[in-house]
């Protein structure tokens, strides 16, 4: 079991606990979710240009990818911006959705759109 307050990052690497490792992305956000996985959230602005960034994803406590999430539309230039609540998981759209994640396999449960 993991806390919140045990999750930190610098640029790829991210610490939880007295485990580090890199992750792929420079990282924006991290979290902890369901007590054993840790979300994190990529820097957009490190994304790909020729196609949409995948920029959230989950791990386990040492460093093993669980999932990437799912996104709202297919759009290039979507990618999520803000991890808005962790319990239920809900992540800001760059394209104005407020997304609601299964945190045990990235499933997009529920997309709202606002203006």
């Amino acid at each position: 079991m993991v806390s919140d307050h045990t999750v930190t990052f610098s640029g790829h690497t991210v610490t939880v606990g007295t485990q580090t490792w890199d992750a792929p992305w420079p990282v924006k956000q991290a979290a902890t979710v369901g007590g054993d996985r840790v979300v994190l959230l990529y820097d957009y602005m490190a994304a790909p240009t020729d196609r949409q960034f995948r920029n959230l994803e989950a791990f386990t406590v040492s460093g093993e990818r669980l999932w990437t999430a799912e996104h709202p539309t297919s759009e290039p230039a979507d990618c999520y911006v803000e991890i808005l609540a962790t319990d239920p998981l809900i992540i800001w759209d760059f394209a104005g959705y407020r997304c609601t994640i299964d945190p045990s396999n990235g499933r997009l449960l529920d997309a709202e759109f606002h203006q």
